[in-house]
């Protein structure tokens, strides 16, 4: 006699497809917050690339001499002279203290449409750290949306115009050499097919699965798998798991 094992009527049951559907739209939306984070970067490293080519194409130079140093706790600022048109000017300007001291001169740039505004809008720090962080999330953004896009489309091709089979189930394996999530390692489904035309065997692998598939080596009501096949290349299939998941899988990938 097999050993009996009770349930408590009123057990606490956790909507586990429910906390699925939400941790998919979440990293759904992570995902769009990312590429916005991106496209503004992008922006603004474009915005500084301009903007300080037009103040440079406007900018001419002249010389400047150092009248007074003084440190406001982050940088030392130098109070500057310089003459444009027998005009003098006083300016205060961030200097490297190491390299300068009072009456020391050093080239300047001014607007040359307003000898009172100095050149010193230098943005290259910001572009170099900016540009290419903007371009690396928006290039990983696209690379994953095109391979997501080309794999529905790859199966919504085999399932409309591929050939549908149906494979005996021939084991459940565990995929050792795949990333662990919440600390289990997916499962797959080796199946077999002979093809009645040619009497040849053929095995199809599903894609990894991180739902416990092991309640199918002892199915007596599920042997098969359906699997849809492109008929010039047998090798372009796909393994459709759906109907034989948990049932919570099927909802989810319903809704």
């Amino acid at each position: 006699m097999g050993m009996k094992i009770s349930v408590p009527k009123k057990s606490l049951k956790i909507d586990t497809s429910s906390i699925k559907l939400y941790l998919k739209k979440l990293q759904s939306s992570i995902s769009t917050i990312t590429t916005i984070i991106g496209f503004v970067l992008l922006c603004i490293s474009l915005y500084y690339i301009v903007f300080d080519i037009n103040r440079n194409r406007n900018a001419l130079e002249t010389e400047a001499t150092v009248l007074e140093i003084n440190f406001n706790g982050k940088n030392y600022i130098a109070d500057i002279t310089y003459k444009v048109n027998d005009v003098d000017y006083e300016k205060k300007l961030v200097i490297e203290a190491e390299t300068m001291t009072v009456h020391d001169n050093l080239k300047i740039k001014y607007n040359k449409n307003n000898p009172n505004d100095l050149i010193q809008t230098n943005h290259i720090k910001k572009i170099i750290i900016y540009l290419p962080i903007s371009i690396a999330i928006l290039l990983f953004n696209y690379v994953k949306y095109q391979k997501q896009k080309n794999y529905n489309t790859r199966i919504y091709n085999l399932k409309q115009n591929g050939t549908l089979i149906y494979a005996d189930i021939e084991g459940i394996f565990v995929n050792s050499n795949a990333k662990k999530k919440k600390g289990k390692l997916p499962y797959h489904i080796k199946s077999k097919y002979i093809n009645p035309k040619d009497n040849q065997e053929y095995t199809f692998i599903s894609e990894d699965r991180y739902e416990d598939l092991l309640f199918l080596a002892s199915s007596k009501t599920i042997t098969k798998v359906p699997v849809y096949i492109n008929p010039q290349k047998f090798n372009d299939y796909y393994v459709d798991l759906v109907y034989i998941l948990p049932e919570e899988e099927k909802n989810e990938k319903k809704q």
